[in-house]
């Protein structure tokens, strides 16, 4: 059995459409580059997921222990510094983080600015401190609603936004994703 496809106007069979996009004389040396490229991205884990039973579910925050420990549960924050989040000047930073961690809020130029510490949380609600040399603010956010702080004269956003995952992947986590907003 041949097969063929319809090239700008024209029967082209398989064999020759792979000789002429791979840019080889040989059949032999066609597949092995197709074969070598099918492997290759098999062995890089870049399948292709077809499951048309797969949907976005709300990922649930269930924290590892309670605010009344001394040190971090979770093991540290991860967090990105203030940076561009649109033309207007808007910046924004990101952090995950688990009860009794704590970040800091960075301008681009490494700068601290303030710190954010996660006491206390359940699925809808953190309770954070929010810490800079003016003092320490406590401050309950409610889950997908901005609230405003104010750090050396500047006001900045923290939200605690609701966080979607494939049904496939894990409905929990011991973190929660705080974004800090500041706009010029």
């Amino acid at each position: 059995m041949r097969m063929s496809v319809e090239h700008e106007g024209s029967q082209l069979n398989v064999e020759t459409l792979l000789n002429r996009l791979l840019n080889v004389e040989r059949k032999e040396d066609a597949m092995y580059r197709l074969v070598s490229l099918v492997v290759g991205v098999l062995l890089c884990g870049c399948t292709l997921d077809v499951s048309h039973n797969e949907h976005a579910v709300r990922q649930q925050f269930v924290p590892i222990c309670d605010g009344r420990a001394a040190t971090s549960c979770y093991g540290g924050a991860a967090w990105s510094r203030l940076g561009p989040l649109s033309d207007e000047g808007i910046l924004m930073a990101q952090a995950w983080a688990g009860v009794r961690d704590s970040f800091p809020v960075q301008d681009e130029a490494e700068r601290t600015l303030f710190e954010v510490m996660l006491v206390e949380a359940d699925d809808d609600y953190l309770l954070v401190d929010v810490c800079s040399k003016d003092g320490a603010q406590r401050v309950n956010l409610r889950r997908d609603k901005t609230v405003t702080v104010e750090v050396d004269g500047k006001e900045y956003g923290l939200l605690y936004p609701s966080v979607f995952v494939s049904s496939t992947d894990a409905p929990t986590t011991g973190r929660v994703m705080l974004t800090v907003l500041c706009r010029p």
